[in-house]
């Protein structure tokens, strides 16, 4: 399990996210619900916003795990997931 408590996100009144990244991992990008971070070579993680983001988007990860195009989902947690890189 991953300590990602240095990472936080948040939301001006602007419709663009805040990220403060006081880990070593990179920041890859950041979209309207979460940004992504390197964790590894073969990891990262998304750091969502909010809970029912990750949620929605962890169903959809968990239920296309079969595919090839869809990267492995190694960990959920209450606002990330940690995913093939």
């Amino acid at each position: 399990m991953y300590d990602f408590s240095k990472i936080r996100i948040s939301r001006a009144s602007t419709k663009e996210l805040i990220v403060e990244n006081n880990t070593n991992y990179p920041m890859i990008d950041k979209g309207a619900h979460g940004a992504v971070f390197q964790i590894s070579e073969d990891k990262c993680t998304k750091i969502y916003l909010d809970k029912t983001n990750c949620d929605l988007e962890s169903t959809a990860y968990k239920k296309a795990q079969d595919s090839s195009i869809v990267p492995r989902l190694y960990e959920v947690g209450e606002n990330y997931i940690v995913m093939e890189y």
